[in-house]
């Protein structure tokens, strides 16, 4: 896409990134907004975009029927109990 076309909100975001000390970004974890890529990848063309795991949860579940949907999500809740695995 060229850069003339993107949203110049997105695009000029990232060019104020170029200022201070950022030379690229590897891995740019997004929310799935559209032109959100292409301006990330038109400041810094080797950027690896990833969508946010919520949101990829999110999409996947659009496609779970509701009797299953209990089932399917009762493994992705977080365990808020505190402590880490080794705590045992």
């Amino acid at each position: 896409m060229k850069r003339e076309m993107l949203s110049p909100r997105y695009t000029t975001r990232y060019e104020d990134l170029l200022l201070p000390d950022v030379q690229d970004i590897l891995i740019a974890c997004v929310d799935g907004l559209k032109g959100f890529p292409d301006a990330i990848n038109s400041v810094f063309p080797q950027t690896y975009i990833q969508l946010c795991i919520i949101h990829m949860v999110r999409n996947c579940l659009k496609y779970v029927s509701w009797k299953d949907y209990k089932a399917a999500t009762s493994g992705l809740r977080p365990d808020r109990r505190g402590g880490t695995d080794g705590d045992g």
